[in-house]
């Protein structure tokens, strides 16, 4: 089986930059790269991380992490789909538990729509109150979820969910709307919201799932939405929404996003991570 059958089961259907040894600012960009060096950021105020979809690549999360230069007092969104594809799922909700940990007044985890199959083939609670009719065999991209917890795949499905996903569930939202001076029109969700609605009125099942009516359609109203689930080959951007999940269960890069400063961050399967600005779109 393959990532839509799960949907059909489930409702919801440039080289690196060298940096200062010291600091570990950026110093200068390769010269094949068109960019220019990041200017020094003396912003006193918090910067916002969105983090995109990681899908089990535990190794594109620790190098990306490593070098994104969070400050105390940032705040770290990370975007769902935690889960399955790749081969390190258990590592990768280790690593977020513990960013959390750290800071858990300023890490927002959301929900992704692998998340939220994920508990109901668990019969666990989830914002979709979706669980299983009868036996169902796991697709394929889940089935490396469950090796990673020590689990055999079966149609009975009578295994137990691991603690640490119980504890994933139960800390992760559906959205989150920011506060913070220069970012309050700013929604981060995990695939969408429907032009015309706010995610307090929209449906669970379409903020974790929504695709075309949502990336293809633009919305008037003022806000800018960050999302993932789409995976593009690079940032999306438009004027009203940026999309950064750039296939890192696929063999992308795994991008992270900084506001206000308009950049993202890429680690890439060579190890490589680069820092790159966002086009002049956006106001903050």
């Amino acid at each position: 089986m393959n990532d839509h059958t799960w949907q059909a089961v489930a409702p919801f259907s440039e080289k690196s930059i060298s940096t200062d040894g010291r600091t570990g600012r950026p110093l200068a960009l390769d010269p094949v790269s068109p960019i220019l060096p990041e200017a020094p950021d003396r912003d006193p105020a918090p910067s916002v991380w969105a983090v995109g979809d990681i899908h089990g690549q535990a190794h594109l999360l620790d190098a990306l992490l490593a070098e994104l230069p969070r400050r105390p007092g940032d705040y770290t969104v990370f975007l769902g789909d935690y889960l399955d594809r790749g081969p390190d799922s258990r590592r990768v909700v280790e690593r977020v538990l513990a960013e959390h940990d750290r800071d858990p007044g300023r890490t927002i985890l959301l929900w992704g729509n692998h998340e939220v199959a994920a508990a109901g083939y668990f019969h666990r609670p989830n914002p979709l109150a979706w669980a299983p009719a009868g036996p169902l065999w796991p697709p394929r991209s889940f089935l490396p979820t469950l090796r990673s917890f020590g689990l055999t795949p079966s149609l009975a499905n009578t295994d137990p969910c691991p603690e640490l996903l119980d504890r994933l569930f139960s800390l992760l939202r559906t959205f989150w709307r920011c506060t913070l001076p220069r970012l309050e029109h700013v929604v981060f969700v995990h695939a969408g919201v429907p032009p015309g609605q706010w995610p307090e009125e929209t449906d669970p099942a379409e903020l974790v799932s929504i695709r075309k009516e949502f990336t293809s359609v633009e919305d008037p109203s003022g806000r800018l939405v960050i999302f993932g689930h789409t995976a593009q080959p690079t940032v999306f951007q438009r004027v009203d929404k940026i999309g950064i999940d750039t296939g890192a269960g696929t063999g992308g890069p795994l991008s992270a996003l900084q506001l206000p400063a308009s950049r993202f961050y890429q680690a890439h399967p060579d190890g490589s991570v680069k820092s790159i600005p966002l086009l002049p779109l956006y106001r903050w």
